[in-house]
């Protein structure tokens, strides 16, 4: 006896997209699909973006040309895109004992069938989601690179996985080849977690009027929802774009911040944040005291390198004694920045402070696409070694070497 299988809609807009998944990942070209007599090219590219097709034998042929078994029902499809949304909202909460009760119990789902197509899948990323969400550890750029093909695999996960991977890469690898992998991606989603991840790579891109209606838009919705977590995170998004192009509203935001960081909702690393980014803001409109100030009560928090240096930094401009554990200096990405201010302290004479800023600091600073804030920093110590040492030829092949890397950035 012949069993004909009836696909339902939502059952091939699933397989139309594991089709496009599988047939990228084994590397099958959409001519070697074509020429297998299935369908025609524009019916298999339709099917791959989830456009419906009523010939369910699309779908049987295809399956079979990968080789493939599809096991499931529509009812077993149903139960898992729940599973999917629940672990997409308690994420979007941060709300860790529910994300691991909604974690566990997709694997209980998935684990009785992990031999089959799709459940497997499951499996895998539902791994690097818990090393996210739950084991608060970033990705390796290996790992991204294995999940950014399930991000359209999946709906609902997808923009789970696409937080995973932009955070990692933002957080731990800064691979710019990542990020223009993951715009096109993000510019895909729908719900608010993609939207948000779209909005930053627009302002990563320097598309401030795109991504300012996007986190404005999220920021009401965040308000309603009394999601405070992502409210914050969205206001210092909002935060950074004025605190660049437009000091009045850059002042406005100051102060929306100054106030949610009283909320005891918060985290100690987001308050941490919240710190930095203010003392950040005083520190480019110069008001060094106010930028200490924060940066001090960002690294009480959390010691932080970055906050260590800038406060090495707000206190070079005040005139005040720089004192720091000289430890940190070790084994860390800014060790060079840091360790000029170390030889400041120990008094190393002048002239050696300008080579060590061309030789070791610059090194560091070429690393910067944007020049602000550090190549500024250094900027100004380089002017004023030099009024001690009269050597001007070291500031200015400083200001050249800055002028350079701005514009290869």
């Amino acid at each position: 006896m012949i069993v004909i299988k009836f696909y339902s809609d939502r059952e091939k807009r699933l397989l139309g997209r594991y089709f496009c998944f599988y047939r990228k990942k084994h590397h099958i070209s959409l001519l070697q699909v074509y020429n297998a007599g299935i369908c025609g090219h524009a019916t298999v590219q339709d099917i791959e973006k989830g456009v419906i097709k009523k010939n369910d034998d699309y779908y049987d042929g295809l399956l079979h040309f990968y080789h493939l078994k599809y096991l499931m029902n529509d009812e077993d499809l149903q139960i898992l895109e729940d599973r999917f949304e629940a672990l997409y909202q308690v994420c979007e909460q941060f709300q860790s004992e529910k994300i691991d009760k909604e974690i566990n119990s997709l694997f209980e789902i998935c684990f009785s069938h992990q031999e089959m197509m799709i459940y497997r899948e499951v499996i895998e990323v539902l791994n690097y989601l818990k090393k996210y969400y739950l084991d608060s550890k970033y990705l390796t750029r290996d790992e991204v690179l294995r999940v950014i093909p399930y991000i359209n695999l999946f709906e609902s996960l997808g923009s789970l996985l696409l937080e995973v991977c932009e955070q990692s890469n933002i957080k731990k690898i800064l691979d710019i080849k990542i990020c223009n992998q993951l715009y096109p991606l993000a510019a895909e989603k729908n719900d608010a977690i993609g939207r948000y991840w779209y909005a930053r790579e627009c302002e990563m891109k320097v598309n401030y009027i795109e991504a300012l209606e996007i986190y404005k838009d999220l920021l009401k919705y965040y308000e309603r929802e009394d999601n405070v977590l992502r409210k914050t995170r969205t206001l210092m998004d909002i935060h950074s774009i004025y605190r660049d192009v437009d000091q009045e509203k850059g002042k406005i935001y100051t102060s929306k911040l100054e106030d949610i960081v009283k909320d005891e909702r918060l985290p100690v690393s987001m308050k941490k944040s919240i710190y930095y980014n203010l003392g950040m803001y005083y520190y480019l409109y110069e008001d060094y005291e106010k930028a200490l100030k924060y940066y001090e009560r960002s690294n009480e928090l959390m010691n932080d390198e970055k906050n260590i240096l800038f406060i090495c930094a707000c206190k070079s401009r005040l005139n005040q004694i720089i004192c720091f554990d000289y430890s940190i200096c070790e084994n860390h990405s800014l060790y060079p920045c840091l360790k000029y201010y170390q030889l400041c302290a120990e008094g190393v004479p002048p002239v050696q402070l300008q080579q060590f800023i061309l030789k070791e600091v610059m090194k560091r600073l070429k690393q910067e696409i944007y020049a602000e804030p550090l190549w500024t920093m250094y900027e100004y110590e380089m002017s004023r070694l030099c009024k001690k040492t009269r050597s001007y030829r070291s500031y200015q092949i400083y200001i050249l070497k800055m002028k350079e890397n701005i514009k290869e950035g």
